[in-house]
């Protein structure tokens, strides 16, 4: 037992007094003012004068534009770190990172790893390592496609299709009107634009409600809510969010009649 106010318990398990009150923190074994000084790897440094890289400390040659780039330091105020390679910014700030190396993000696009011509202008995008028109076409699967139904197109697989009328279910067409896709699979919409999906089974909304996975009937004049796999009726039940059941409320004792 220890009062935490006046005390720490750092990681040796032994009690260490809070020198620096509010501001006292453990390195080790050992207590510091962490407003001023940091931790790396067991050992507390000044961070106006250090910086620690990957659990080892390096002084601070750029002074406050020193960063990390993996273990070592550099100016990230005129240089980029790209996965452990420092980088002149050659293109000011629109200098980016494609792998380890830099580009104009201006004029180009970093593309799975390769950078490409900005071909298309502002409106370049990239679609697998190719770079196209993301205001003409779509990119479906690594392949771009046109819009052919205008504002209307979609993916579906590797295809383009007009989401007016039809949707996808795991990368399958199907017509809206007539068909719904239930945990990826395709059925028939049997009660019309009342269907819908409790998992692979269509029903009727306005005579069923699922619950996760189960259906259950919908009573006529019914306030019905699910909560969890069963329904409550929340003018006289409620469902405990934290204990999954269902606790009916108490009934008011009618009031007392003067005689």
């Amino acid at each position: 037992m220890y009062n935490p106010s006046s005390h720490l318990c750092c990681p040796d398990n032994i009690l260490r007094r809070k020198i620096y009150r509010s501001y006292s923190r453990c390195c080790g074994s050992t207590v510091y003012r962490y407003d001023t000084h940091s931790c790396c790897n067991g050992t507390v440094y000044d961070r106006d004068d250090y910086v620690c890289c990957r659990g080892q400390l390096r002084r601070r040659s750029y002074g406050s534009s020193t960063g990390c780039c993996g273990p070592y330091t550099y100016n990230y105020r005129s240089h980029v770190c790209c996965s452990g390679v420092v980088n002149p910014k050659t293109y000011d700030a629109y200098t980016r990172c494609c792998n380890t190396s830099i580009y104009n993000y201006r004029t180009s696009l970093c593309c799975r790893g390769s950078v490409q011509d900005r071909i298309h202008g502002r409106i370049s995008s990239c679609c697998g390592t190719e770079v196209y028109n993301y205001e003409t076409h779509r990119c479906c699967k690594g392949t771009a496609l046109e819009k052919i139904y205008g504002v209307y197109s979609r993916c579906c697989g590797e295809a383009i299709i007009n989401s007016r009328y039809y949707s996808c279910c795991s990368d399958k067409v199907y017509y809206k009107s007539t068909k719904i896709c239930c945990a990826s699979a395709i059925r028939d919409r049997v009660f019309g634009s009342y269907s819908r999906c409790c998992k692979t089974v269509v029903y009727d909304y306005r005579k069923s409600r699922c619950c996760n996975g189960v259906m259950h009937c919908k009573t006529t004049g019914s306030s019905a809510y699910c909560c969890g796999s069963y329904t409550y009726d929340y003018s006289d039940q409620i469902c405990c969010r934290d204990c999954p059941g269902i606790i009916r409320l108490p009934i008011a004792p009618p009031a007392a009649t003067e005689d």
